[in-house]
């Protein structure tokens, strides 16, 4: 179906293999090939090599929601002994995964200013696994300066997490700006029309390899007939976002600042969907 004008949507749970070998090669990772929908559906590969590919980054691993790819990634990098900082000015269930609930696995849950670099500097030590910000935040729109950030997490060996729904890859790339994954929740502007809920998670092989590893265990699973929803949104992203916002971004923080208000200048001209 190579020729098919609109990629087929793959409803299936499981494969068919070529024989006891074949399975178990691929089961094992020596070979590749899909083994079981939970973690490998071609429908839903193809939309995890889409966003990669908007967003510049070499691989992606798609999530049941937003919430679900986030969560996926304290899961895959937060451990015992381990902390995580996190900007106050997220999407608040952001918050209430990572404080209520990680933190009754024993995490140490770090929360700063998104704006004040000095409070990001006191609470990344050397054993902060990740560091997560949302810029620009949802739903009050302040932003935050990704790459000083960055800088300050990769001097002490953290990786730099960066939720970057609001903007989506049309619009900033926060691996250009030293974010090592950036994630969306793919039913705002994504898709762009309220039909889905989806998340993914996009960076480098080696980071996704990892991440792919916490979706096969724990199952957050995208399926396949929701991600056929995105082919045609995604190809046309950049038409569903209103004419104000479509301009180049090129600050530090990746998004340009209102000179009078420090607040993103398309602040009047997006609808914000507070919801992952």
């Amino acid at each position: 179906m190579s020729d098919a004008y609109c990629e087929p949507i793959g409803m299936t749970s499981a494969y068919v293999f070529a024989s006891a070998a074949d399975a178990a090669s691929k089961f094992s990772g020596a070979k590749k090939g899909n083994v079981y929908s939970r973690f490998s559906n071609p429908t839903v590969r193809s939309f995890e090599k889409r966003i990669a590919s908007m967003q510049g980054a070499e691989d992606g691993v798609a999530f049941s929601s937003g919430m679900a790819a986030i969560v996926g990634i304290a899961h895959a990098w937060l451990s015992a002994g381990k902390n995580l900082v996190v900007s106050r000015d997220v999407f608040g269930t952001t918050l209430t995964a990572f404080c209520n609930y990680f933190r009754k696995l024993g995490a140490d849950v770090r929360v700063v200013n998104l704006t004040c670099l000095n409070e990001w500097r006191a609470a990344i030590d050397e054993n902060t696994a990740f560091v997560f910000l949302e810029s620009p935040s949802n739903p009050l729109q302040n932003v935050g300066d990704i790459a000083a950030i960055a800088q300050i997490a990769h001097a002490l060996g953290a990786l730099v997490v960066v939720d970057n729904t609001l903007l989506t890859p049309i619009h900033q790339n926060p691996l250009e700006h030293g974010a090592d994954l950036v994630v969306h929740s793919a039913g705002k502007y994504i898709d762009g029309q309220g039909r889905c809920v989806a998340g993914v998670v996009v960076g480098s092989e080696c980071l996704m390899h990892e991440l792919r590893g916490v979706l096969r265990a724990l199952g957050s699973t995208l399926g396949a007939m929701v991600r056929g929803c995105y082919t045609r949104a995604s190809n046309c992203l950049n038409c569903v976002l209103t004419p104000s916002v479509r301009r180049p971004c090129s600050s530090p923080t990746g998004f340009v600042p209102s000179p009078r208000s420090g607040v993103c200048s398309t602040r009047a001209s997006m609808t914000m969907i507070s919801t992952r």
